[in-house]
């Protein structure tokens, strides 16, 4: 009899043992689930904010390449608006040599007339040594010639002025047109240089944003990885969690492991 209620007495003891055991297995189960489930939601915080930066860069990019792109236009209007003066001054050039052309043109018929003229005053003198009676009117005759002479000589005189100015006229013209053609050089040289820089800009942006993506792919496929992973032991948690809930509903008393 004494051995029986020994008997009875060591089987109630370990039960009393082994329920704080399996109270202290449940509360481990269920902070493990816990854990895992923080653990996930810090990856979905970390993987917004870094889709956040690289938008933020993107911005950035763009509002830079949005200001060469303004300079650039910038420079071809004022590329169109030289290219305009110089065709102006090349026609300006054109009409001051034609001018020049017909002042030439001017100044060799007065030259022939002054020859012309010459000629006729050694006629005059010829006939005024014949015609001794008529001196007094080829004098007067001679006197208006020569009058003419020196009208034709000062109209000479002013023509080749005149030739003299516009020959500088168009030396000033060219001077203009070779510091509008450097200015246009200057120009085209920092057009040229301002789309080189949006170029490499684009290409610099494009290379960064594929090494972005590149990384945010890459912290993407880890996440799936683990959030796979959570899920499966988020499962199995469960599934331990099932097993002993129905384990524990299915007993009796608290001295009693299961019935």
């Amino acid at each position: 009899m004494e051995e029986a209620s020994n008997g009875r007495t060591s089987k109630g003891k370990k039960a009393v043992e082994q329920e704080p055991k399996n109270k202290v297995n449940k509360s481990n189960d269920i902070e493990g689930t816990q854990y895992l489930t923080g653990e996930w939601t810090k990856k979905k915080t970390t993987k917004a904010k870094a889709s956040n930066a690289q938008s933020s860069k993107g911005e950035e990019v763009e509002e830079d390449n949005g200001d060469l792109k303004r300079t650039i236009q910038d420079l071809e209007d004022k590329i169109r608006a030289q290219n305009v003066k110089i065709k102006d001054n090349q026609t300006r050039i054109g009409k001051v040599t034609m001018e020049k052309d017909n002042v030439e043109e001017d100044i060799t018929e007065q030259k022939n007339k002054e020859t012309e003229t010459g000629r006729k005053i050694d006629r005059l003198d010829l006939r005024k040594g014949k015609l001794v009676e008529k001196i007094g009117n080829l004098d007067l005759q001679k006197e208006e010639v020569v009058k003419e002479k020196a009208k034709l000589g000062k109209g000479i005189t002013e023509l080749k002025r005149k030739e003299k100015y516009t020959g500088t006229q168009i030396a000033d013209l060219k001077k203009k047109e070779n510091t509008l053609v450097e200015e246009k050089g200057a120009l085209a040289k920092e057009l040229d240089e301002k789309k080189t820089m949006r170029i490499d800009n684009l290409e610099k942006r494009t290379e960064e944003l594929a090494k972005d993506n590149g990384e945010l792919k890459k912290d993407n496929e880890k996440l799936v990885r683990k959030e796979r992973k959570t899920r499966e032991e988020k499962r199995e948690l469960k599934n331990s969690y099932d097993t002993l809930q129905d384990k524990y509903d299915g007993r009796c008393c608290s001295s009693c492991s299961i019935c």
